[in-house]
């Protein structure tokens, strides 16, 4: 007849196994939240970077598509960094499974107690281990973004767009003022030309 008391080797085992039960879920979380944040990311940069493109179409900005880009790009690495950085822990991670799942807290629990050896414990993560067991991480939490962000992202990306390779009305302020720029340093180096000729010349005093 096989003991029902758990032996120390058992218990180890079992709290180790709240670990080893979360991990998947805290990858699909991970994973989860990674997608999200870079969506938003790359929304928010590309809504920064059309209104700086919205700007250089009102005021000459001759280097308004640079600076947008870079916004764009900049801020897409940021949140991707901030994503990664800001990790799901292992009692987040069992909150939020617990909220999904409607386990009331047994997870949670389990994590609390995870450390502990007294039978109510084993009893409590063996039950939420059970309940766990019952569902997997790919069919309750999905990596498709939904429709709305899907939509959101391809209108701003393609305002982007539309923004970058329309004609800016502000480009032809932008030639007239390198052209005019260009004749005022053609005009200085003349001057200053004739200037040196002058002093060259023989019999001509500082004040001539």
């Amino acid at each position: 007849m096989q003991s029902r008391i758990e032996t120390p080797d058992q218990d180890i085992q079992n709290s180790a196994s709240i670990n080893k039960a979360l991990q998947p879920w805290r990858r699909r979380l991970s994973i989860q939240q990674t997608i999200r944040w870079t969506i938003r990311g790359i929304v928010t940069g590309l809504l920064i970077a059309c209104s700086v493109l919205l700007i250089g179409r009102i005021t000459p900005w001759a280097n308004a598509p640079i600076w947008a880009t870079g916004i764009a790009i900049a801020c897409t690495l940021f949140s991707i960094g901030l994503a990664i950085w800001r990790r799901l822990s292992f009692a987040h991670t069992a909150r939020i499974v617990d909220s999904r799942l409607a386990l009331h807290d047994r997870l949670s629990t389990a994590w609390e107690l995870r450390e502990e050896t007294a039978t109510l414990a084993r009893l409590q993560r063996r039950d939420a281990l059970k309940q766990l067991q019952q569902h997997k991480p790919t069919d309750t939490f999905s990596l498709r973004p939904r429709r709305f962000t899907i939509l959101l992202s391809a209108i701003v990306a393609l305002a982007f767009v539309l923004l970058l390779i329309l004609p800016n009305p502000m480009t032809a302020i932008l030639k007239q003022q390198a052209a005019f720029q260009a004749r005022i340093a053609k005009q200085i180096a003349a001057i200053d030309k004739v200037r040196q000729d002058l002093n060259q010349q023989p019999g001509i005093t500082p004040e001539e």
